[in-house]
C-alpha cells in the first residue's frame, strides 16, 4: 500500500509541477493520471489529507515563494508563471498561505538573506 500512495502522489506532483502555469482542473488531472475524477478525489483524500484544488493551490504558492526568493520577476509576472490568471486573487491565496504578502515576504526574504 506504501508504494501505491508514493506512485500516486509522485505521478501526480510530477504532472502538476510541469503543469503549474496551466488551468488545471479535475478533469484534465484525471485524464491526465488515467484515472476518473472520483478515484482522484479520493486518492488526494486518502494519500495527500486534501482536496485536489488546496492541493494545486498550495503547490503554486510553493513555486511562487521560490520565484519571490530566487529571482526579480515581478509580482504579476509571477502570479501568471505559477497560474493565478487574478492577480488579486493570487494575492489574497499567497498572504493567507504564507502569513504575509508576495511583497513583504521577498523583502523578509532578501533582508534575511543580506544577514548572512
Amino acid at each position: 500500500m506504501a508504494f501505491r500512495s508514493q506512485n500516486f502522489t509522485e505521478k501526480l506532483r510530477g504532472y502538476l509541477l510541469s503543469h503549474l502555469s496551466d488551468p488545471l482542473d479535475v478533469d484534465t488531472v484525471a485524464a491526465a493520471l488515467g484515472i476518473s475524477r472520483s478515484k482522484l478525489y479520493i486518492e488526494c483524500s486518502k494519500y495527500l489529507g486534501t482536496g485536489i484544488a488546496e492541493y494545486i493551490r498550495q503547490l503554486r504558492i510553493d513555486r511562487a515563494k521560490e520565484l519571490l526568493r530566487d529571482t526579480d520577476k515581478s509580482i504579476t509576472e509571477i502570479a501568471a508563471d505559477v497560474g493565478f490568471d487574478d492577480y488579486n486573487y493570487f494575492c489574497r491565496v499567497f498572504k493567507k498561505s504564507a502569513g504575509y504578502p508576495a511583497k513583504k515576504y521577498r523583502k523578509l526574504f532578501h533582508a534575511a538573506q543580506d544577514l548572512s
